[in-house]
């Protein structure tokens, strides 16, 4: 049954990738590690981004000083 799956899966999901390399021309094992690579960065720059943008927006206050409003007194 386990082997039946990994039979499938070897046979329907690992060919894209060897699908894609042959039409750009380029070498299996070099594109899955540029895949690799690619969903390595995508998952550490989301955070990244996340903490700089809440970073700026808390320092933002001590910048940029508005007036009270009337409503505010």
């Amino acid at each position: 049954m386990l082997f039946k799956i990994w039979l499938f899966f070897e046979q329907n999901g690992f060919g894209v990738c060897s699908v894609t390399a042959k039409f750009f021309g380029l070498r299996v094992k070099n594109l899955r590690l540029f895949f690799i690579y690619l969903s390595l960065i995508t998952i550490i720059i989301g955070p990244l981004i996340y903490v700089f943008i809440a970073f700026f927006i808390k320092i933002k206050n001590f910048f940029c000083y508005s007036k009270p409003s009337v409503f505010d007194i």
